[in-house]
């Protein structure tokens, strides 16, 4: 008998020896925490946008809004003017005759010079598509929107955020809660391996009823979660996935990844970022912010992943539909 229990006794000591070491590696390593399912996803044909030049130094936006003239635009910008390119893109996650149907145009405008730094195009109640624009993001930024119909400012506020007190202040706008959009804040640390004194990353909503005075969220990620993110670099973006809330949508810029590929995460906006709704692997290679960018399009059922590929001025995408 008591050789019996010594056994047990040794068995159960081996199995709390490997638990203890899974949770030492969860909490250090990437690879486990998050864990990346066996889902894989591979990528559609590339197509090609017709009539569209990307010039160096343009920036590629995408809108949330299913309803507005365009769901990606192109802004060019030069000491004259910006030049804005809307463009309808299919949806790729309906039948085969949807996904082969060619981008079209759905608006070209010329704007004043524009100061600051363009956060994203979306449908502005009673006026249209207007453009983003943010100032100063380190305190109290200067948030324009401006008309892409008439050229006009249509609202300029100062946004009551505090002090930047992480690495980076990402800017974002989606829709929250009400008919007009929301500003999303996402401050957030980077390449820290062995921080002092790790914050959170924390996501604040401003309201686009309010004129982005009101804040109506602030959500921390969990800070084991945020310590893990913090040492791997991402592109990222907010967009629906499921309505009616947005997700954070994280996409790994490296090849040191769990998969070994190129991987796409997302916080789910129905748990205030708190679960993740997706992790899986895909075949998009790796970015170099020049001739090959991340964009997320947003949708009912999923969204989609794209990988923008820019050669000699014309412009590819490469879609990964997301479950």
């Amino acid at each position: 008998m008591n050789r019996l229990r010594a056994t047990f006794q040794g068995r159960k000591g081996a199995v709390l020896s490997v638990s203890l070491i899974v949770w030492v590696l969860a909490a250090f390593d990437l690879t486990l925490l998050p864990r990346v399912s066996s889902l894989y996803l591979g990528t559609l044909p590339a197509k090609r946008i017709a009539g569209v030049t990307v010039t160096p130094g343009s920036v590629l936006l995408t809108s949330t809004d299913p309803t507005g003239p365009a769901n990606l635009w192109v802004l060019s910008r030069s000491d004259a003017a910006a030049r804005v390119v809307g463009v309808q893109l299919p949806p790729w996650h309906h039948g085969l005759g949807a996904r082969t149907r060619p981008p079209t145009i759905g608006m070209r405008t010329t704007l004043p010079p524009v100061v600051g730094r363009p956060v994203d195009v979306e449908t502005w109640a009673g006026a249209g598509p207007a453009l983003f624009v943010v100032s100063s993001p380190r305190r109290s930024p200067t948030l324009r929107l401006i008309s892409l119909r008439t050229g006009r400012p249509l609202l300029e506020s100062t946004v009551p955020l505090p002090v930047q007190k992480s690495d980076l202040r990402d800017f974002f706008v989606a829709r929250w809660s009400g008919p007009r959009p929301d500003l999303f804040v996402l401050d957030r640390n980077v390449n820290r391996r062995k921080p002092l004194s790790p914050r959170p990353w924390l996501i604040r909503i401003y309201s686009g009823e309010s004129g982005f005075k009101k804040l109506i969220l602030e959500s921390s990620i969990k800070k084991s979660i945020s310590k893990q993110l913090s040492q791997r670099n991402w592109w990222l973006d907010f967009g629906v996935r499921r309505p009616p809330k947005p997700s954070l949508v994280l996409v790994t810029r490296g090849k040191k990844t769990g998969t070994g590929q190129t991987e796409v995460h997302a916080l789910s906006g129905h748990s205030r970022f708190h679960r993740f709704s997706l992790h899986t692997g895909t075949e998009l290679p790796e970015r170099d912010s020049l001739t090959q960018r991340f964009l997320f399009q947003s949708e009912r059922k999923g969204g989609t992943v794209l990988m923008a590929q820019i050669r000699y001025g014309r412009l590819g995408l490469v879609p990964v539909p997301l479950p």
